[in-house]
């Protein structure tokens, strides 16, 4: 099997013989590796994008493959090997670069586009509400409701600078809500990586990502972890790399594509991501500006 692209880190990892490790669990399109350092890479079918410590795969999915979790990874010399029931060949793939966009100087097109990605989101996004198709439960709805308050405080902190409170109220969402990855994982994955956009004016409050993923493998599943720790570096996967630069720079119809991608990621995963990616640009054109909240939203 030809491997399409990878993430140019985990290239040079394959180059240097350190892809050694097990695997970690199997989905239809998702082979996920425990590395014998205890971080995680991914192999993925070729209808999902690049992400962090992911090869794209030219495959439609791996339920054939026979691979099962506990099987031998190895890298060799012509890319990777599975428990002698896959190879992945890496000669000819194409390295992808998780480099985000940089905060623009003049920030009033961003406005303009958050103002019309949260009235599309609603000013409650953050749950993501329940599955497609299905009614909401008492429980979902406690849940949300408790996701949306530690949001609201976490953004309170960040707004007044207070990197000590943000980190209580960030851990405090860690690992809660509906999914593989918990509604407040995905929501502190849209806000982390963020906080990292170059030139960001809050940049300086990038700190609270340390604070936040204390603990992080006792809090959340180890995939999410994975995902957290990659964001708290301002690396995450490409529907969401695009998204803020659209975000940023974009016109209309490129932020429509671009939005519509990332909600579709999961069934609430995107919307929960998205919510994270506007807190953590509502602070920032807040703080450009000035404001100690920004302009437009609730100050309780």
């Amino acid at each position: 099997m030809q491997a399409l692209s990878i993430d140019a880190a985990l290239l040079r990892s394959s180059r240097d013989g350190r892809l050694r490790g097990f695997v970690h669990s199997v989905f239809e399109r998702v082979i996920n590796v425990e590395r014998e350092d205890g971080e995680l890479f991914t192999i993925a079918s070729r209808d999902l994008d690049n992400a962090p410590a992911t090869l794209i795969a030219d495959a439609a999915g791996f339920a054939t493959t026979g691979i099962a979790r506990g099987d031998r990874v190895d890298a060799v010399q012509s890319g990777i090997a599975i428990a002698g029931r896959l190879d992945i060949r890496l000669d000819e793939a194409s390295a992808w670069d998780a480099r985000l966009p940089g905060y623009p100087a003049d920030d009033s097109r961003l406005r303009e586009n958050l103002r019309k990605v949260r009235a599309r989101i609603g000013p409650r996004a953050i749950g993501g509400g329940p599955p497609r198709g299905a009614a909401p439960s008492a429980i979902a709805r406690v849940m949300a409701a408790t996701l949306e308050r530690r949001a609201r405080m976490l953004r309170a902190a960040l707004c007044a600078g207070d990197v000590a409170a943000a980190g209580l109220h960030g851990k405090a969402m860690m690992g809660l809500g509906p999914g593989l990855t918990p509604s407040g994982d995905d929501f502190l994955v849209g806000l982390l990586a963020t906080l990292h956009v170059p030139q960001n004016p809050c940049r300086e409050l990038a700190g609270v990502c340390d604070d936040i993923l204390v603990d992080v493998a006792r809090r959340t599943n180890a995939i999410s972890a994975a995902a957290l720790q990659a964001a708290a570096r301002g690396r995450v996967r490409e529907a969401i790399q695009v998204l803020m630069r659209e975000l940023m720079h974009g016109t209309p119809n490129r932020l429509t594509a671009a939005l519509s991608r990332v909600l579709a990621i999961g069934s609430t995963s995107g919307t929960d991501i998205v919510a994270g990616m506007l807190c953590g640009f509502e602070v920032a054109v807040g703080r450009r500006s000035g404001a100690r909240y920004p302009a437009g939203r609730d100050k309780s």
